[in-house]
């Protein structure tokens, strides 16, 4: 008797339990999920050149070329490439971290020299072809060049032009080396 005794109370107390177990649960929380998508027609995906190096430029071959004139050949940038979005209108902006000031297409380098002065002795042009169209980017990033893709995959070569700004009296002061950044924006219509 002792032994059911001490079992009625020991499922009492079990049970006693419960309901607090269930109280807790008796107000669940809720949220809710909003699930969107977009069809698309086709999946388009580019791919960008992130580095270029400049031959070195030679003190005497900068002197010795006129204002406005090309500073070595054109420099082979890379392809931007838009792949899967044959047939669709593509668009391509390059934006670069400064240009001349009045002049779009030209952009301006920086001198790592703590020396350099306040002058661009260069500047430089960064032209595109893909397709039947070619021109030189406006790297204010304020317009840009449009395309149609194609093909599965379609290169749009990048190519830059290195030129002499200006006559320097003073070229020591820029000797080192000079940097400049593209920011490349693609839009797919």
């Amino acid at each position: 008797m002792k032994y059911l005794k001490s079992s009625v109370i020991a499922a009492t107390l079990i049970i006693a339990g419960f309901p607090a177990v269930y109280a807790v649960a008796a107000n669940p929380a809720s949220t809710q999920l909003k699930v969107s998508g977009t069809i698309v027609g086709s999946t388009c995906t580019t791919t960008f050149p992130t580095s270029v190096k400049i031959p070195d430029i030679n003190q005497s071959a900068f002197i010795a070329a006129s204002v406005n004139s090309q500073l070595g050949s054109d420099i082979d940038v890379g392809n931007v490439v838009f792949t899967g979005c044959d047939g669709h209108g593509v668009t391509l902006t390059a934006k670069g971290e400064s240009t001349l000031a009045g002049e779009s297409s030209k952009g301006a380098f920086k001198y790592s020299n703590a020396s350099a002065g306040t002058e661009n002795p260069m500047f430089y042009t960064l032209g595109y072809s893909g397709g039947t169209t070619t021109g030189d980017f406006d790297l204010t990033g304020a317009t840009s060049a449009s395309f149609t893709a194609q093909g599965t995959s379609f290169p749009v070569k990048q190519t830059m032009k290195v030129m002499k700004n200006a006559n320097i009296t003073d070229l020591s002061k820029y000797t080192g080396d000079f940097t400049t950044t593209v920011l490349y924006t693609a839009n797919y219509k």
